[in-house]
């Protein structure tokens, strides 16, 4: 496995990218963000702090993840969505549209957050959530 850079892309000097993965078009790499495994980051999406992307994952169109985040596995965040914080993601796991889960939230197995959600915390696994309850 190599990594594979687009021309068009950003990666830091000081950002890790290891493995077989890949960023392409306009994606973003920040300082000492990691990215491995076989990762997608493509479109116009962010890596960057020390946040850690890895397994089979992809982060497309203005996602954003930042922080202490942790995004593994097979997820899949994208849209304007925004991953942040320690917040983690992983397993099968799709954030989209305009998502924001941050805190010590943990994002995990089948679950679809979607729209307008805002999760600071806790566990959510096997849920499929699509807009903010009051």
């Amino acid at each position: 496995m190599s990594v594979y850079i687009a021309d068009t892309a950003s990666v830091s000097p000081l950002a890790h990218v290891r493995g077989g993965a890949l960023v392409k078009n306009n994606a973003v790499i920040g300082a000492g963000a990691y990215i491995g495994g076989l990762t997608i980051v493509t479109d116009n999406a962010r890596v960057s702090d020390f946040a850690e992307v890895g397994g089979s994952s992809v982060i497309q169109g203005n996602a954003i993840v930042r922080g202490y985040a942790k995004v593994g596995g097979e997820a899949w965040v994208c849209e304007q969505a925004l991953i942040y914080d320690h917040a983690k993601v992983y397993s099968d796991a799709i954030i989209r549209g305009k998502a924001q889960v941050g805190g010590d939230a943990v994002i995990c197995g089948r679950s679809i957050l979607e729209g307008d959600v805002n999760t600071p915390g806790g566990r959510i696994e096997n849920v499929h959530w699509w807009r903010d309850i009051p």
